[in-house]
């Protein structure tokens, strides 16, 4: 497996709240072939660069340190270990946002580990993860947000949603609340498969027919590159994050990009405004553009 990653701070924002890590090789656990945490922050005042580095630093420190991952019973699955983490992670996250400073801040956070032909997923927010498969590109995760409940809901079409007021508001992030439950799934992964974990920066300006065929050629930091400059070309309105894993056989893996990197840029942004009632009950929530 080779993964590749970047960010970018885009063309409209100061400063880049996207904080991410590669992890690989012998600083893993045996058996876990690469994971990638992607985590888009936002709150004022450098408080969503805050979040989102205590989400991503949070997240590599429990699977990375061989105390607490040998501590999980083997019958928990690695999907339900990411939950969890992701579940103790936002705990931090919230507790830290008590502090003045930080109030109201919170994160997106995807991670993707892959191990024995498998992709483990725990998934909070709006950043994605996606398979591609045979030219076939999958999105593998559910957005938390306002908008994509109300095209599950019937309520108004992908077309209308580009538009929409609320099309930033997102229902679920972590650090916003005491307590969250991520979106977990396995799905299997062969030879072949491109796996692309991103923030919202890439799919709110490139939308997934473009995102495949971008994935179908080059190597993973050529793809990497590319789907930041087409994000960029489309308005670069928000921070870009991309990180793409190739699935390969073993004999073809490249022992020189063996070990554990971990990648990260942030900076201040403009706070983003918080959003109040919506549809009858209390969401906390987000509008990142706002």
């Amino acid at each position: 497996m080779i993964i590749s990653g970047n960010t970018d701070v885009g063309k409209v924002r100061s400063g880049n709240e996207d904080y991410y890590a590669l992890l690989e090789g012998n600083e893993l656990p045996e058996g876990i072939d690469g994971v990638i945490v992607i985590a888009d922050g936002m709150g004022g005042h450098a408080a969503g660069e805050v979040a989102s580095k205590m989400a991503t630093e949070g997240v590599t420190r429990r699977i990375t340190d061989q105390s607490l991952f040998q501590a999980v019973p083997e019958t928990v699955s690695l999907t339900e270990y990411l939950g969890q983490v992701l579940i103790d992670v936002n705990r931090e996250v919230y507790a830290a946002s008590q502090n003045p400073e930080y109030q109201g801040m919170g994160t997106t956070c995807t991670v993707g580990a892959l191990q024995a032909g498998e992709l483990h997923i725990a998934h909070v927010g709006d950043s994605r993860a996606y398979r591609l498969r045979s030219g076939n590109l999958e999105q593998l995760t559910q957005d938390h947000s306002w908008i994509a409940e109300q095209i599950m809901a019937g309520n108004i079409t992908v077309e209308q949603s580009k538009s929409h007021p609320y099309r930033n508001v997102i229902t679920k992030t972590v650090g916003t609340d005491s307590d969250v439950i991520p979106q977990t799934k396995t799905v299997s992964v062969e030879s072949g498969d491109k796996i692309l974990v991103c923030s919202d920066g890439l799919h709110s300006m490139v939308d997934d027919t473009e995102i495949g065929s971008i994935l179908l050629r080059g190597d993973t930091v050529s793809i990497v590159n590319e789907l930041i400059d087409m994000a960029n070309a489309k308005g670069g309105t928000d921070n870009i994050t991309v990180a793409v894993a190739e699935v390969i056989g073993p004999e073809t893996i490249d022992q020189s990009r063996r070990g554990i990197r971990k990648v990260r840029r942030h900076k201040i942004r403009r706070s983003p405004g918080l959003v109040g009632w919506i549809k009858s009950r209390v969401l906390k929530f987000w509008a990142k553009n706002f």
